[in-house]
């Protein structure tokens, strides 16, 4: 449990200090990439011998969505 708390406080702590110079694009596109990969979460988890669609590898979006905002 404390070990939890721990990520959980660090991660929090960190998005703290980054938020201010992040803009609302970027923000908002971290938002909308999580908000699919979590629907990805429940579709495996719903249709688990059927479909299954590897989460993981789709954790690069997130920094190639910073990245197009950086050099844009």
């Amino acid at each position: 449990m404390s070990t939890l708390f721990i990520y959980q406080g660090l991660i929090t702590l960190c998005a703290s200090f980054i938020s201010p110079y992040l803009a609302t694009a970027i923000i908002n596109d971290i938002c909308y990439i999580g908000n699919i990969l979590i629907t990805i979460i429940g579709i495996n988890l719903t249709f688990n011998n059927i479909i299954h669609i590897r989460v993981g590898n789709m954790l690069l979006a997130l920094i190639v969505s910073v990245v197009y905002h950086i050099f844009s």
